[in-house]
Formats: C-alpha cells, sequence, structure tokens
C-alpha cells in the first residue's frame, strides 16, 4: 500500500498568525515511492498526468496523493486513465476529492525498482500547482505507538491532580490517519495546515505563567473558549537554549481548570488524542481528529504543558500558543450519536412530568410516555436519549461499563421493564447526551402510567436533564426537511400534468330569456351552516321570481358526495312561462326548509354535481358551492375511504371532464363560490384519506409507491369537534398531518411527511383557479358570505334582464290549446330611433333595430342599453311581427295586439313586484304588433297570441230590401281578396252557386255585385270584411266601415259547422252605376247596433 502526501519545506519560515505553506515534492524517509513528474498532456494540454516511481520492489494495495494547492481543477479531479507498471487498470479504482487522491487496488500487484504509476485527469481552467506542492507518503511508515484510553472506572496515568476526570472520547481510539502520522515526523505542522492564530486577551496575562519545578518545565496559558475557535494546535515557546528531551518524562497536556472551578482536569495522552515534536524553539501539540475539542461553553479554562527540562537560562521567558484550523468547527461533528441519520424520527409526547435527580454519582432520568392516540400511532421507540445539560466533556464522564447503568419502562404502580444491556441496548455517548439504542423496537404499552426510566453512572457536576425518544424511520424518511410553506406560489397550470386543459367556456347569450340550471352544492358544510340553506332557498326563489314570464326555463340540482342527495331539492327543466312549472320550481327551492343532519354523503361532489345536468338543453349552468371538490364518483362510495373532507387531484381533474362535457354541447358554466376564501388550497395526491377511514380497512388499504401507506389526520373543529376542516391547508394548519404508515396492520407505525409536500401534494392551485377550472376565469364569482348570496345571484343571473324586454309568441290551436310559436320573425326598435339596443355575441354592439326570431320555447328576448337612462324615465320599444299564412294575430282584452308586464327589484323590501304595462297597437295586417315604454332596470315580459287560420265558407243570399225580404233571383257577385293595394279573385257567384269555401281566418275580402236582378238596382259599393277571431275564440266578420254604410248587409250562423250566410238586399230604386274599391275603414262588431254574426267555434277564454 502507498500514501502520497506533502512533505513540508524544512525551511519554512514560522511567523505568527495566519500560515501559507511551501512545500517541495519529495517522499519522506524510508519510504519506496517517489513523485517524478507532474505536466500536462495531450496536443492541447488538455490533460495532467502525474507520474510516480517505485523505490523498492513491493507489493501495491493502496495510494494516496494529497494536495496542498489543488489539482488545477475547481472541484475534484475527473481521472481519464490509470496505469500501473505500462498496464492499464479500471478509473473506478481511483477516488478523488478537492485535495487528495486514493487509488484503492482491487488485485494485489508486485512492482519492481524503478516500475511507475501514471494517473491522467482532465485538466482545469485554473493553474496547475508545482510538483513540490504535493507529497507522497508511505503506509508502511513506522506505527506510532497508541496508548488505550481507560475505562470509565479508571483514573488517567500520571495525572497529578487528585480525582483527576479523563474527558477524553473513546473516539480517540479509533487509529490515526496515516497521511497524519507521517506528516508528524515532518516536525512543522503549519507546513502542512493553514492555522489561525488564538489571541490571549490582555486582561488574563496574569493567569499565565512559566516556571520550573525540579526538571519540569510548567506552563499555563489561561482562555476564554467561549469567544474563540477550538484548539487543534498548541505550541510551546521555549526558553532560549531550552534543553527538552520528548523522549524523557513527563510530557504532559492538560484542559481545563482546578476542581474549585467545578472542573478537573483534563489529561490527553501522547500518540493517542496528540502528536508530539520539536520544531526549532518550539514544541508543537498537534490534536488528533477526535472528539477531544476543548468545548466551546465553557468560561473558565487553562491550557497547560510540562515537559522535561535541564539547562537553560535562570530567569525563563516561555509561553503557550493556541491555533485552530481554518477549517475546523468549533466542536467536531457528533458521532457515537445513532440518531443522527436523518431518517431517525424525535417522538412528539409532553413532557411536562418528566423529572430528573441525582444521588451520588447515578443520574436518573424519568419520562412519562403518554398513551394520547397520536403518541400511539408513533408505533415505539428505537433510541432513548438522556440529554445532560452543563455536562460537557461528557464521553469520559459517563461510566457505561458500570452495572448500574440501567434502562427500563413501566411505573411503580403497574410494574417495570427492565432491559439487559448488550443483549438488549447499547450505549455511547456523544456531545452532551447519552444514547441508549435498542436491539427491538421497544412499544408502548398503551397504559396511562407508562414510563421511561435511565439511570446513569456520571462523574462530577451536571446542571439538569431530560429524556427525549427517537424511532428510525425508512430510508426515504428525512426529519431535517424544512418546514411546509402554507403561503408558497401557486402551481403553474402547465405544471399539472394530471389537470385536464379547461374546454372553452360558450359566451353568455347577450338577452334575458334563457335556459337557466341552478346546480346547489347540499354538502354536510353548507346544510349545517346558520344561514347556508335559508340562503340558498331566497336566492333560488328571487331568480325564479324576475325571470317568470321571460320565457326562459329553468331546472334545479342539488348535490353533496351524491348527486341529488336530497330529493326535493329538484326540478327537470321547467317553463318560467308556464304556471305549473313554476310551481315545481318553487317547490324544489323550498326543499332547503328540511332539517339536515350530518351524513356519510356530505362530501362535495362536484363531478357528480355537473353530471347530472342533461347535455345540450340549457344555455348557462350556475355552479353554486361552499367548497372545493373532495371526492368524486369514483371515490365515492368506492372502498368507503372517502368520506369529502379534503380535495384530491381526481377530485378536481374529474370534475373538469364534466363540465368540459356540458361546454362542449353548448352550456356557458358559471362557478358561484360562497364563504371561500382566496387562498392557496395544496391539492392532496390521489389514495391520500382519513385516517380513521383506512385504518379501519387495512385488507383494502392499497400502498403509495414505495413509501408506504398513506393518510390524513384531521384534528376536526367545531364546539361539538364534527365539523371537518374546510381545506388541506386549514387542516394543516389547526395541526392536522399528512401520514404514511409502514405497513396497513395494527402494529403499524405512522411518520408525518406533511413537510414532504414532493411525496403527497399534486400541486397548488388558488381557489379562484380551481373555481375557473370547471368553468373560465371570466366565469367565477366569489361571494364572502352566505347573506351577500342572493343579491350577487340575482346580479349574476339577471345581469342580461335589467333593462330588457322579452317576447313570447303563442299559436292558439284546436280546443284553445297554446303551443309556444317556434321561427316566428320579430322586428324591435327604438321609438326615438337611438342604438340602444344591445346586438352581437360579445353584447358590444349597438343598434336601433333589430331582427330577431322566435325559438323552439317561442321566445326572443333583447337588453337595452339604459347606461344614461334616468330612474323616473321609461324607453319606448316597438316590436312587430311578419304575419305568417295561415295564421292571424288575436287580439287580447281591450282589442290589444300583446299583453305586457314589468318585474321591478323593490330594494326596500327586497322583493319583486309585477305590474302592468299599457302598450300601443301597431295595425299592420302584414306586420302587426305594439309599442310599450322599458322602465329603467325593468323586466318587460310581454305575449303575442297568434290563432290558426280556420277555413270557413260563406253563403251570399240576395234578397229584397225591407222588413219582409224576399228572395232574388238574377244577381252576379266576384269575391275579392284585398292584401294592401293589391286585389285577386277569389270566385264568382252566380246562379244556384253562391256559396264561397275555403276562406282563412285573417284575411280582408272585397264583394261586388256585378248583375243585380231585374228591377234591382246594383249595391253603390263592394261590400269589404274581415274575417277574425275574438279574444275569447268567436270567429266573426268585420265590416269595414261600420253597420251605418252596410245597411242592406245581414250576417247569420249557417247551419253547417264554419259556415257564414251573408245576406245583401237590392232596392227597387232607379240603377246606380256600378263602383268598386275600398269603402269608409272601420270596424263593425257584433251586438245590438251592427249587422254582424260571429260564429262560436270553441268554448270562450282568454288569450
Amino acid at each position: 500500500m502507498f500514501i502520497l502526501g506533502i512533505v513540508p519545506s524544512l525551511a519554512q519560515p514560522h511567523v505568527a498568525g495566519k500560515y501559507n505553506p511551501i512545500a517541495s515534492a519529495q517522499t519522506a524517509s524510508g519510504e519506496s515511492v517517489v513523485i517524478t513528474d507532474v505536466s500536462t498532456t495531450g496536443a492541447a494540454g488538455e490533460s495532467v498526468a502525474m507520474t510516480l516511481s517505485a523505490l523498492a520492489p513491493t507489493k501495491i494495495g493502496r495510494v494516496q496523493v494529497a494536495a496542498n494547492s489543488g489539482f488545477g481543477v475547481v472541484d475534484a479531479p475527473v481521472v481519464q486513465s490509470l496505469t500501473i507498471a505500462g498496464v492499464a487498470y479500471p478509473v473506478g479504482w481511483v477516488q478523488t476529492a478537492a485535495d487528495r487522491l486514493t487509488i484503492e487496488a482491487a488485485a494485489e500487484i508486485n512492482l519492481e525498482s524503478g516500475a511507475e504509476i501514471v494517473i491522467q485527469w482532465t485538466k482545469g481552467e485554473e493553474v496547475l500547482p508545482p510538483a513540490e506542492s504535493f507529497r507522497a507518503v508511505m503506509e508502511q511508515a513506522p506505527r506510532l505507538d497508541t496508548e488505550a484510553l481507560p475505562n470509565g472506572n479508571e483514573t488517567p496515568a500520571n495525572s497529578d491532580v487528585a480525582d483527576g476526570v479523563d474527558l477524553r472520547s473513546r473516539a480517540a481510539i479509533s487509529e490515526p490517519n496515516a497521511l497524519d502520522r507521517a506528516a508528524v515526523a515532518q516536525g512543522d505542522p503549519f507546513s502542512r495546515s493553514q492555522y489561525n492564530e488564538i489571541p490571549i486577551l490582555d486582561k488574563r496575562h496574569k493567569h499565565n505563567t512559566c516556571k520550573k519545578s525540579g526538571n519540569t518545565l510548567k506552563v499555563k496559558r489561561w482562555w476564554e473558549p467561549g469567544t474563540q475557535e477550538a484548539v487543534d494546535l498548541v505550541e510551546v515557546k521555549l526558553p532560549d537554549r531550552a534543553n527538552v528531551d520528548l523522549y524523557a518524562s513527563p510530557v504532559e497536556l492538560y484542559f481545563g481548570s482546578d476542581a474549585k472551578w467545578g472542573w478537573g482536569r483534563i489529561k490527553l495522552q501522547k500518540e493517542v488524542d496528540y502528536s508530539v515534536w520539536r520544531h526549532g524553539n518550539s514544541v508543537y501539540f498537534e490534536l488528533t481528529r477526535t472528539h477531544m475539542r476543548a468545548p466551546s461553553t465553557q468560561k473558565s479554562y487553562d491550557v497547560e504543558v510540562e515537559l522535561p527540562y535541564s539547562g537553560g537560562p535562570r530567569r525563563l521567558d516561555c509561553s503557550i500558543q493556541l491555533y485552530g484550523k481554518q477549517s475546523s468547527l468549533p466542536e467536531d461533528p457528533a458521532q457515537f450519536n445513532p440518531t443522527s441519520p436523518k431518517n431517525f424520527d424525535r417522538l412528539d409526547y409532553s413532557h411536562a412530568k418528566d423529572t430528573c435527580t441525582k444521588s451520588g454519582e447515578m443520574v436518573t432520568a424519568t419520562s412519562k410516555w403518554g398513551n394520547d392516540l397520536e403518541i400511539l400511532r408513533q408505533g415505539g421507540v428505537d433510541v432513548v436519549e438522556v440529554k445532560l445539560r452543563g455536562a460537557q466533556h461528557l464521553a469520559s464522564r459517563v461510566k457505561i461499563t458500570d452495572s448500574k447503568m440501567q434502562l427500563r419502562f413501566g411505573s411503580d404502580a403497574g410494574g417495570w421493564k427492565t432491559l439487559n444491556k448488550d443483549s438488549d441496548y447499547s450505549v455511547s455517548v456523544s456531545g452532551s447526551s447519552v444514547y441508549f439504542t435498542l436491539k427491538k423496537i421497544q412499544k408502548h404499552a398503551n397504559r396511562t402510567d407508562y414510563h421511561v426510566q435511565a439511570q446513569i453512572p456520571l462523574l462530577g457536576s451536571f446542571e439538569g436533564c431530560n429524556v427525549e425518544l427517537w424511532r428510525q424511520g425508512p430510508e426515504w424518511f428525512d426529519r431535517t426537511t424544512p418546514d411546509l410553506d402554507l403561503r408558497a406560489a401557486e402551481t403553474p397550470r402547465e405544471a399539472l400534468q394530471w389537470l385536464p386543459p379547461s374546454a372553452k367556456n360558450p359566451a353568455l347569450p347577450q338577452r334575458c330569456g334563457v335556459d337557466v340550471a341552478l346546480v346547489f352544492d347540499t354538502s354536510d358544510s353548507l346544510l349545517q351552516h346558520q344561514q347556508g340553506p335559508k340562503a340558498s332557498r331566497a336566492a333560488g326563489l328571487s331568480i325564479i321570481n324576475a325571470l317568470e314570464g321571460t320565457g326562459s326555463h329553468m331546472a334545479i340540482y342539488n348535490f353533496a358526495s351524491p348527486a341529488r342527495r336530497v330529493n326535493d331539492i329538484h326540478a327537470d327543466k321547467q317553463s318560467l312561462n308556464d304556471e305549473e312549472g313554476v310551481k315545481k320550481l318553487r317547490a324544489a327551492v323550498d326543499g332547503f326548509n328540511t332539517t339536515f343532519k350530518r351524513s356519510e354523503h356530505g362530501g362535495t361532489n362536484y363531478q357528480a354535481g355537473l353530471k347530472q345536468v342533461p347535455k345540450g338543453e340549457f344555455d348557462v349552468v350556475y355552479f353554486i358551492t361552499d367548497g372545493l371538490p373532495t371526492t368524486n364518483n369514483t371515490d365515492y362510495p368506492g372502498q368507503g375511504f372517502d368520506n369529502g373532507n379534503h380535495i384530491n387531484k381526481s377530485d378536481l381533474s374529474l370534475a373538469v371532464e364534466a363540465a368540459n362535457e356540458l361546454k362542449a354541447n353548448g352550456a356557458r358554466i358559471e362557478t358561484v363560490m360562497v364563504g371561500v376564501p382566496s387562498i392557496t388550497e395544496h391539492i392532496l395526491n390521489d389514495g391520500f384519506f382519513n385516517l380513521n377511514r383506512v385504518g379501519g380497512k387495512p385488507e383494502k388499504w392499497e400502498k403509495y409507491d414505495d413509501y408506504g401507506y398513506p393518510s390524513y389526520v384531521d384534528p376536526q373543529k367545531g364546539a361539538n369537534n364534527d365539523i371537518p376542516s374546510d381545506s388541506v391547508r386549514e387542516m394543516i394548519e389547526i395541526g392536522g398531518q399528512i401520514m404514511m404508515a409502514d405497513k396497513p396492520e395494527f402494529d403499524r407505525r405512522h411518520f408525518e411527511i406533511t413537510n414532504r409536500p414532493d411525496i403527497w401534494r399534486a400541486g397548488i392551485r388558488k381557489t379562484e383557479s380551481i373555481a375557473a377550472d370547471i368553468s373560465s376565469p371570466d366565469a367565477v364569482t366569489l361571494v364572502d358570505k352566505f347573506s351577500k348570496l342572493e343579491d350577487s345571484l340575482r346580479e349574476l343571473v339577471l345581469k342580461n334582464c335589467f333593462g330588457s324586454i322579452n317576447v313570447t309568441k303563442l299559436i292558439r290551436g284546436e280546443n284553445n290549446k297554446v303551443s309556444p310559436g317556434h321561427d316566428w320573425t320579430f322586428e324591435t326598435s327604438t321609438e326615438d330611433g337611438k342604438n340602444s339596443i344591445v346586438n352581437g355575441a360579445d353584447g358590444k354592439g349597438r343598434e336601433s333595430r333589430v331582427i330577431d326570431k322566435t325559438n323552439e320555447h317561442g321566445n326572443y328576448g333583447r337588453k337595452l342599453d339604459q347606461k344614461n337612462q334616468k330612474a323616473q324615465t321609461a324607453q319606448r320599444v316597438k316590436v312587430v311581427e311578419q304575419q305568417q299564412p295561415g295564421f292571424m294575430l288575436q287580439p287580447y282584452a281591450e282589442n290589444k295586439n300583446a299583453t305586457c308586464t314589468a318585474t321591478v327589484f323593490d330594494g326596500r323590501n327586497n322583493k319583486w313586484k309585477s305590474q302592468s304595462v299599457e302598450i300601443e297597437n301597431v295595425d299592420d295586417a302584414a306586420k302587426p304588433g305594439f309599442t310599450v315604454a322599458v322602465p329603467a332596470s325593468a323586466i318587460v315580459n310581454c305575449s303575442v297570441v297568434n290563432a290558426r287560420v280556420s277555413k270557413l265558407s260563406l253563403t251570399v243570399k240576395k234578397v229584397s230590401f225591407g222588413d219582409d225580404p224576399k228572395p232574388l233571383d238574377g244577381s252576379k257577385f266576384e269575391l275579392y281578396k284585398v292584401a294592401g293595394s293589391e286585389r285577386s279573385l277569389v270566385s264568382k257567384l252566380e246562379g244556384e252557386n253562391m256559396d264561397i269555401r275555403d276562406l282563412e281566418l285573417g284575411n280582408r275580402y272585397e264583394l261586388v255585385e256585378t248583375q243585380a236582378p231585374k228591377g234591382y238596382q246594383l249595391l253603390a259599393r263592394p261590400i269589404t270584411f274581415d274575417l277574425v277571431r275574438t279574444a275569447t275564440g268567436v270567429q266573426q266578420v268585420q265590416l269595414i266601415g261600420g253597420a251605418a254604410q252596410y245597411p242592406e248587409v245581414t250576417v247569420s250562423q249557417g247551419t253547417e259547422r264554419n259556415q257564414l250566410i251573408m245576406q245583401v238586399a237590392n232596392t227597387s230604386k232607379p240603377e246606380l252605376p256600378r263602383t268598386g274599391g275600398p269603402g269608409l275603414i272601420g270596424l263593425l262588431t257584433i251586438g245590438a247596433a251592427v249587422l254582424l254574426v260571429g260564429i262560436t267555434l270553441t268554448p270562450r277564454a282568454k288569450a
């Protein structure tokens, strides 16, 4: 085996403070290898080759190369090749660090004298140090004799201190590093390491002494380690011409202070705790790398040296100088600490009843190990730690071999279980703690009086003690993980690969009369809220009342863990123009008056809530919830694990898929969140359910990857501790935990992984982002409390209704049955000609005249821009329809072409009120209609009824004029249909053919006599009339011009169905000239004063 290292230059100057060595590449005396060359190689000097030569035949096993100034690279060198005696070997044999390179040969290799070892590595950008900065040290250098440490019952040898206490660490038994041992022989420590001088405080000079006692030189130095680093090197500056023989006795090094200060001196052992040599006029004690570092908290401390001394001047002048390595820590990292691995977890329980006592040299530390459920979940203890405060250098003060050392579990009342040292546990000391490492896990006995008690033999004083219990977790567990940041930023949407993209949300229809679905959350959190049911009912009723008569359709749905959790809060799609439909909708929201109890169905299943809404039937779905999605159709009921407490990633992803299906079929989704704060929520991965659930069914509990069995513990809240927290974040804030069990069975151990979001967290999402995931960012309404739900929902649902006119076209058919008028064309215009009608899919256009067609429900609506309209004024709108063949406008009462009502919200009483609105007819046979005033922010709903035209027959009879009319023969007539200025012949009547069939209601006709009976004169003018249906369903003839214009005409009902008889009288006066064209315009209605006969075809009914 070979060890290579830096050999110091003997000409190294000695300067106080910081030392930078200047070394030459050479081999220590007696070694059998030498560094012969260090140079760059390769075409561009991209590599470095180091050549070592064997000085004598030997076997190679392990070689070390140390570089004081590095290898010319930033970190560790990257080895390219290894050649030994001309043979290439694996580069894996070479291990590198920034300041050292080690060759571990996997096989024995014989080296002849002069055989070369060549190591080649990649050159870095830094300057390659000279060959002199490297050193080679051979492992076969003479071993330094070591003196074993005494056990805890022994007093250190050669100590002149009464009751001296050996405070050295047992770690010093470890073999000194061969590289360091070889370096000791070179004399000057500053050629190997960089040291910082630890200065002497001026006010303590009086405590520093240099004196001779017989043939012993005693030197003492005061030190305040509480303000300085630890000591790695002690230099004794000798008097001039001092004669010191390091091979004689005594050569001693002590740390500590007099016993009266509470401390005994610490005697270190030569060649075990330190190496000593003389260089120049100084003697150096170089501490080995063990626990033996002076404590950093002791306030009264000395460093003392005793050396064999002879000769020299009578006047002594000597001192001690202390140094610390620049890389040294104030105290060495703890060794012999079994809990130092990161996967050890300290058990969390109350220490309020812990006790600590001492009797003689025996310390008794007792801790009451509680049996709360949280403690029992931890599953047992692997290590018992007893911390002894104020007892430094503990490793040498604890008598670990003392038979009185004891560890036991139990109590005086319930009995104790005493463990056997060595067979049940081992003891180690590190820092200020004593550790009992158990050979197997010690389970809790699940008793209220269960204790852990340790008895420890301790030399010297201490301030107090306490017990900590530890358990060893799985390899992936890391107790040093930083605390979870609950306020961490939202995860970017694109990073959530498990979350489907949200489909485009259709635009909100820019009209009032739409098909609406209200989906209400009926989860436990809402139904048990003091205002939840009441506010939901009020909001639903408010929307129903406002939309009544607008031509809208509405459905009511509810959901919790399942869809339709509350059976009564449900109504399929109903027309808000239908009285029975409105009753069903109101009855559905009245279902919120039911008294609700918490149940297993009280989660928040967005997926179920959306899935129950029929696809393609609604313009807008208003999704009203007071929480985040906490379950889905897969989890519920599933294995019965998910009672819908908290959000898992599938709860959201499946909800988005359900929402996308509705959007793809034309429905816009508006999300209304009530009482949900705007926070960043932490979403659980799938499989994390309440421990109370999964723990009860271990056979169905699924393992999560390679970690274990996942769960969470919700501490619950509320007056009766029965309401879980509303979110994962809130659960953690109030003390909840994310857990991972090592196995599903009852004797499992749970490890908290709340601070390991890399395991349990699927992502972080803002609450409004979750709402937008199922709708869109522009379709989210956050309502901070239930008392505001009614107003918020009203503003949201009715924003296109305030200041609107909604027209419903109805068709009256046989038996007075009314049906929607689909695909009728209406023209809406402003009477003042201003561009006040909202137009366009985005609602940004403004027009003075628009054309609409009624939908399948017979509705259309238009919103008016009333932004600058004063509250006390109304905007007049003209509405006319394009009359269709086979139909006629059927007037309402008072012969009105339409009936209109205005719905206005009464803010003072928080109620909607409706009132009739006056209209004015637009009488145009081709485009009949009306004008109406729309008050500011009102919803004006109008209905227009058309009747299908029935086929009528008209029989014309000619009689003589007078009180006793007689039938006359020889007349001829022509019947014309009149449409505006156009006249078209319908039929010619003469002889016995005086019947006209298939006449249509809603048309105007003109009867012209072309030949009068002999001796009688022709009629003075044509007879002009309309065939109409009244508001009561009666078909009749309306004579244009009135009864006074037609004294010769009488109308009666015929004997056949739908037959009218028109009797026309002629006078015998001299013949008058023929005339044509329309007569005076007027209406002749049925009554005592007019000659008009109506035929009642159906029972009387209003339109």
